[in-house]
């Protein structure tokens, strides 16, 4: 069953939320009409890079889900307690909906498209009350690219939020593909664009870029 409603958050979660608000840069100024802004697509496929080099276009606030994690991990939380905090409270939404509520445009900079559904449900819910549109984007690339990625460029050590090891980092993509039709084909049709990693991101934003600053009025 997908959980639409946003669970409250206990006061130890409510603190931690908090304290990782301070570590969260603010633009210099707020939206017009503040949007959601959210990618989908495989595990390694570059949702990151590309949400980081849109930040660097709009007036918005980025709010890391990986981040997030190292955050709760640097402050001795275990993955398995961290996990729970991200998924069954749903903490990426409320950063959001804090953001959103103060005027600020956001990017929760996750996978909604995942098996974890509730994510996608208590936000499209939350950004509906608020009256916000919540905008996907598509992330994509050849899976000989991304395996050679994987298997060849420099990995972000987990101590700073990055997977392990090639192997698992390889597990997890190919994973992903395993779901690959329940997970992102069938968000297909929501997406506003597509971005390809495999070629020139910046070029590729331009007209994303456009269309969203129009939507957020600025």
């Amino acid at each position: 069953m997908l959980i639409n409603e946003l669970p409250s958050l206990p006061e130890k979660i409510k603190k931690i939320a908090s304290d990782f608000s301070k570590t969260i840069k603010l633009p210099a100024k707020k939206s017009p009409q503040p949007v959601a802004i959210g990618p989908f697509g495989p595990c390694c496929v570059g949702k990151t890079t590309t949400m980081t080099c849109l930040a660097k276009e709009l007036p918005v606030v980025s709010i890391n889900h990986d981040k997030i994690r190292l955050f709760m991990r640097q402050r001795g939380i275990t993955d398995t307690e961290g996990n729970k905090i991200l998924y069954n409270h749903l903490l990426i939404v409320h950063l959001a909906k804090q953001y959103l509520n103060k005027g600020y445009s956001v990017i929760l900079d996750r996978d909604f498209g995942t098996n974890n559904k509730n994510v996608l449900a208590a936000a499209d819910n939350e950004m509906k009350k608020l009256g916000i549109k919540f905008f996907l984007i598509s992330i994509k690339s050849p899976s000989w690219f991304i395996k050679r990625k994987i298997q060849t460029r420099k990995l972000i050590p987990a101590k700073n939020g990055g997977i392990p090891d090639r192997k698992t980092a390889m597990d997890c993509y190919l994973y992903s593909l395993k779901h690959y039709k329940n997970n992102y084909i069938r968000l297909k049709s929501r997406a506003i664009s597509t971005v390809d990693t495999s070629k020139p991101i910046p070029s590729q934003l331009k007209r994303i870029v456009v269309f969203l600053k129009k939507e957020i009025g600025v």
